[in-house]
């Protein structure tokens, strides 16, 4: 079962609208929509990070349809979803280069994001892997 996890130097930043009657994506109130990130183990061992992962979750808590980002953008532009940490940024190399967003109905979670701790920390770079044009992986970056 996910844990939910609060570090003070882990988070994610997301954009996101109220579909309104028009159909246009209007400001939502931040404090209607939760946003949870959260790791499916207390402790990760890195020699033996198994099938661990992070997962944001948002919950629609108010009363109309939230617009909400489904991809995790590859490259600085268009980033609409931002895992950061202090002044690192999650950056996926070849990811999605065009955001893909959603409706969540009120009273309704989503996954929006979930990826192995082994490839966001990186726990695997001992192994000689080269940077393939098109193979999607992630990598850190200091933010602008």
């Amino acid at each position: 079962m996910p844990h939910p996890c609060a570090l003070g130097t882990l988070g994610l930043t997301l954009l996101f609208g109220v579909i309104a009657d028009s159909g246009r994506a209007q400001p939502a109130k931040e404090d209607k929509i939760k946003i949870v990130l959260r790791f499916s183990v207390d402790e990760l061992d890195p020699k033996n990070p198994g099938d661990a992962f992070v997962e944001c979750v948002v919950r629609n808590q108010t009363e109309q349809a939230v617009r909400v980002p489904v991809t995790y953008t590859g490259g600085y532009e268009n980033q609409v979803m931002t895992l950061y940490g202090g002044p690192l940024t999650l950056v996926m190399w070849a990811g999605d280069k065009k955001a893909m967003f959603d409706a969540l109905a009120p009273g309704k979670e989503r996954s929006v994001f979930k990826a192995p701790l082994k490839e966001l920390l990186l726990l695997d770079l001992a192994m000689n892997k080269p940077l393939k044009p098109a193979e999607k992986r992630y990598y850190w970056s200091w933010r602008k």
